[in-house]
């Protein structure tokens, strides 16, 4: 394990309620703690800088087959239509209540630049 994942995962369990930030799922066993920016050591386990995500979307988020756009909606890849992620495509994306734990701008555009 990663240095400082465990208490990142439990820092965005808790501003996510809990649930998937793309689908909603509440089965804490399958949800991760994705990095939006690639983890460069423990100073990027910031919940700025994090999404809990479903096992199966976080590996569709960092391959670049799903992102989050600048008006906080999830778009998919057009190798993901007519699969069952097509649903999620224009989905806002749900976000943390408290202001500083939700997503920066700044590192969604950094990813959505790397994998578009």
């Amino acid at each position: 394990m990663r240095e400082g994942q465990g208490e990142f995962k439990k820092s965005l369990l808790d501003a996510y309620e809990r649930k998937c930030a793309m689908t909603g799922c509440a089965v804490v066993e399958i949800l991760e703690a994705a990095h939006i920016k690639p983890y460069r050591g423990p100073e990027t386990n910031r919940t700025d800088n994090g999404l809990l995500l479903r096992a199966d979307i976080h590996t569709l988020f960092d391959k670049g087959l799903i992102w989050v756009d600048e008006h906080f909606l999830i778009q998919i890849s057009d190798r993901l239509h007519g699969s069952d992620y097509a649903v999620l495509s224009g989905r806002p994306l749900r976000m943390p209540t408290h202001s500083p734990s939700r997503p920066h701008p700044d590192h969604l555009e950094a990813h959505r630049q790397a994998v578009i």
